[in-house]
């Protein structure tokens, strides 16, 4: 160290480092909480798409039950009919995000939209 300079503050390494991730820390925190806002908000869409279909449906359920319709019948219905529209979603979702993908890689020229491989590798994990 040279005559004349002070140093006012000694800090460890892992402060500096900590400190120049701390940006990064905080996008990752907001992209995570914009993340499970919308799982939430998809969650509260499908359940109340579910109850509409059965409210709809409460009077062929009564009949159903009057018949003598095993309630695991019923609920097997229903929780299929749940599921067939989840995977609905499911799928509009995925052909979409596909189709965004490529779009916005083929707006920058030095970014190469990924390959089905890599897309559908990724979306296993």
């Amino acid at each position: 160290m040279s005559q004349g300079v002070r140093v006012y503050a000694i800090k460890p390494m892992t402060e500096h480092v900590e400190r120049s991730y701390w940006p990064i820390r905080w996008q990752a925190s907001v992209l995570t909480a914009v993340g499970v806002l919308a799982l939430l908000l998809a969650a509260i869409g499908l359940y109340g798409v579910i109850a509409y279909r059965v409210a709809r449906r409460t009077q062929e359920i009564g009949v159903r039950m009057a018949l003598r319709t095993g309630r695991l019948d019923i609920f097997r219905d229903v929780v299929g009919q749940a599921l067939s529209i989840a995977l609905i979603g499911v799928a509009v979702g995925e052909v979409l995000a596909v189709m965004l993908t490529r779009l916005l890689g083929s707006l920058q020229g030095d970014i190469r939209p990924p390959g089905l491989g890599l897309y559908v590798g990724t979306r296993m994990i």
